[in-house]
This record gives structure tokens, sequence and C-alpha cells, in this order.
């Protein structure tokens, strides 16, 4: 996510892209852990896509059933407070991304990772 989001930076974010981000963050706010799994993998593919390195893509690709598997766990395990957590974590990110901001996307990029840890470990 780091390598995708440092390309995303220097590219730019355009407004639709922004509306694809607001709408997974939308539907990350949902109390059923199934729809905030696809909404939270929509994202990642999203920062993927919009990288537009196909070679990040190939090897993350081959990372995400791993992932998925993770986020499935982390969401059907953590309380509520956990969940909000992430989704604050995904908002700092497209918060980040829509600012130019790369410290603040690399904290919360490194804090979702460091939660999901928590749960899996």
């Amino acid at each position: 996510d780091k390598t995708a989001c440092m390309i995303i930076l220097q590219k730019g974010i355009n407004d639709i892209d922004k509306s694809r981000f607001e709408s997974c963050i939308s539907g990350m706010k949902t109390d059923d852990s199934i729809r905030q799994a696809e909404f939270d993998r929509e994202f990642h593919a999203l920062l993927l896509e919009l990288s537009d390195n196909i070679l990040l893509r190939m090897v993350m690709e081959a990372v995400m059933t791993v992932y998925r598997q993770w986020i499935d766990i982390v969401l059907k395990e953590a309380d509520k407070e956990a969940v909000s957590q992430l989704l604050v974590f995904h908002e700092g990110i497209y918060k980040g991304l829509t600012e130019a901001n790369e410290d603040f996307v690399i904290r919360n990029i490194d804090a979702h990772y460091d939660l999901i840890e928590e749960f899996i470990v």
C-alpha cells in the first residue's frame, strides 16, 4: 500500500477517483462485517489500480488472498472500537492522498497494519 500511495501522491488524484474512495469509506460504515470486508478490499484494490504499476499490481494480487483472510478475521473478531479505528485509518489514508501529505498517509498505513497484526498474531 505504501508504494501504491507514493505513486498516487506523485500523480495526484482526480475527482472521479476521490468519489470512488469516498464510496468505499462510506460502505465500510455498515455494521455488516461481510460488507465491511468487501469495501475494505475495494479500497485497497483501488490503491493498486491508481498506481498504474503493473508489477506492483501483480505482486499485490498474489498477496491479496492472504490479506483478505486477515481482514475477514479482523472484522469478525474485532470489537466496535477496533472496527471504528480501522475506518479512521482508511479515512486518514484517503485524506493524506487528497491533501498530498505523505507523512499522514504513511502513519495511517502503518497504524492500519499494526491493528491488523494485533488480531492475526
